[in-house]
């Protein structure tokens, strides 16, 4: 007989809600600050005690979950566990209106990293390492949910590629009971690699100069791609080893959790890898177009240097944007590099569009997309070229559906109409056409930082309205799930048991 008790996923996630509020806690217990460790350590302690009540009372119930139901559990968590995120910060800051600190919670959950509310500066930083951590769990929450929920479905980028058949021969009950399984046996399976990628990245980080909570949180927004820093002063060095762990968010094949994954055959022949590497080559070259006036007027060491630096910058902020986490070289201000370099504004925004890998805390289209979409584009091209080229029909093409390019044009198509829609939507609140269309890319591309980047370094959301604030909170929900996702919500062979 099987005597262990299975707690509801809902209760689990509330009681690591609690539990992280513990490190802030001990953040502000550190630096004396009383008042900070208080309030997070008390809400910490009576949302632990909650999902400990409730997760007992409620052990003995086996729902029948379906995957419809895991879709609208993903929605309802980026809805609803932001604002139990923002109860410790709303007990420091009282003065704060509760949207402001909602919205504010829900860029970090959702990895944009968007700072919202105007929060009171703790001695201890605890507020700031609680963002920062809020993120970091958002961007673990993305790798369990892509692995255990959007892969089955076909859904966040698999539409693309090649995947066994799915079983549908199973009841209600018996999926259910699998569900339950791969979200335990995947979340178990994940952890140990991404707190260890933070852990490592804190470590080198620390040893490069930063102190220990600026490392601390660059490690987590690193990792998480949500480009929340303390310290925007950062070394060439330390630069260096964020550029090596941005790569992982390139790439899907770094969160199977494998030693394999590390291979340099298989990372050579990675289609994501490739077409970053491309990407991020592409942009230096067209960086080194715009700026050649500044680069051939080189005459002295002192010239030279300044260009060398100038193109550290580009790569390491263009590497950044394709990860959307959107951090900018020290050398930059806003869009401009030292000197007399300019970074082109519209590159940073095809780079954030792209995206990242698929099940990675990246957002944006996804570059396994953009493989598909060129794929689709030279296939069409020979067509034009040789008429009479007799074109594959079924099949892979290296992993890649030939489906899946219609998939990728698909949600290519439907991230730009939403983009518009939501542009206007801003529009309609009284911003500018060029302030709207930052916003809407910045909040659908889970890329927060690129708002100040383009916009000016003094640049703040905390000028919105209530209107704007909740358009701001609901793009970044549906960037982080995709319009996609919650359109599948919609089809009918979901709901069909």
């Amino acid at each position: 007989m099987n005597n262990r008790i299975e707690l509801p996923i809902i209760a689990v996630t509330i009681f690591l809600t609690g539990t992280a509020m513990f490190v802030p806690a001990l953040v502000a217990l550190a630096s004396d600050d009383h008042q900070g460790s208080r309030a997070f350590f008390y809400t910490g302690l009576l949302i632990i005690v909650f999902s400990v009540i409730s997760g007992i009372a409620s052990h003995n119930f086996r729902p029948n979950i379906s995957r419809i139901d895991q879709l609208f559990g993903l929605l309802l968590t980026f809805a609803l566990l932001p604002a139990l995120l923002a109860v410790p910060i709303a007990a420091l800051n009282e003065g704060t209106p509760f949207l402001d600190l909602y919205v504010d919670m829900v860029s970090c959950l959702t990895t944009t990293g968007t700072a919202i509310a105007e929060l009171q500066s703790r001695e201890g930083m605890s507020i700031e390492v609680w963002r920062a951590e809020a993120a970091w769990l958002g961007g673990y929450l993305m790798w369990v949910a892509a692995a255990a929920i959007l892969e089955p479905l076909s859904l966040g980028g698999f539409e693309v590629r090649e995947t066994g058949p799915a079983s549908h021969s199973e009841d209600s009950a018996q999926e259910g009971r699998r569900i339950r399984l791969k979200l335990k046996r995947l979340s178990l399976h994940l952890l140990p690699w991404y707190f260890g990628a933070t852990a490592l990245l804190w470590i080198l980080e620390m040893t490069a100069g930063e102190g220990l909570l600026p490392a601390l949180v660059l490690a987590m927004s690193t990792v998480s791609t949500s480009g929340i820093i303390l310290n925007s002063d950062t070394g060439l060095v330390s630069e260096a080893i964020v550029l090596v762990f941005l790569v992982l968010a390139w790439s899907s094949i770094f969160v199977t959790g494998r030693s394999s994954a590390f291979s340099p055959r298989r990372l050579i022949r990675d289609s994501e890898l490739r077409m970053a590497t491309v990407a991020v080559l592409a942009s230096l070259a067209l960086f080194v177009v715009v700026n050649l006036d500044a680069i051939l007027a080189t005459r002295n060491v002192e010239a030279a240097l300044e260009s060398a630096a100038a193109l550290w910058a580009a790569i390491y902020t263009s590497a950044s944007f394709l990860a959307t986490a959107g951090f900018t070289s020290s050398l930059m201000d806003a869009n401009r590099v030292s000197g007399d370099f300019h970074y082109p504004e519209f590159l940073l925004i095809v780079l954030a569009v792209c995206g990242g890998g698929v099940a990675t805390t990246a957002g944006g289209i996804k570059l396994l997309r953009i493989v598909a979409l060129a794929k689709l584009g030279d296939k069409e091209l020979s067509r034009l070229v040789y008429p009479s080229t007799v074109s594959v029909s079924s099949g892979t093409v290296r992993g890649l559906r030939v489906t899946g390019q219609e998939f990728a044009w698909i949600a290519f198509t439907i991230f730009f109409i939403s983009l518009a829609l939501y542009l206007l939507a801003f529009a309609a609140t009284g911003m500018a056409f060029r302030e709207a269309a930052v916003v809407a890319v910045a909040a659908l591309s889970t890329t927060g930082p690129i708002a100040p980047a383009i916009l000016g370094s003094n640049y703040e959301f905390t000028e919105f309205g209530a209107g704007a604030k909740c358009l701001l909170a609901s793009a970044m929900i549906l960037g982080r799930l995709e319009f996609l996702t919650v359109i599948a919500l919609f089809n009918p062979a979901l709901w069909r048991r």
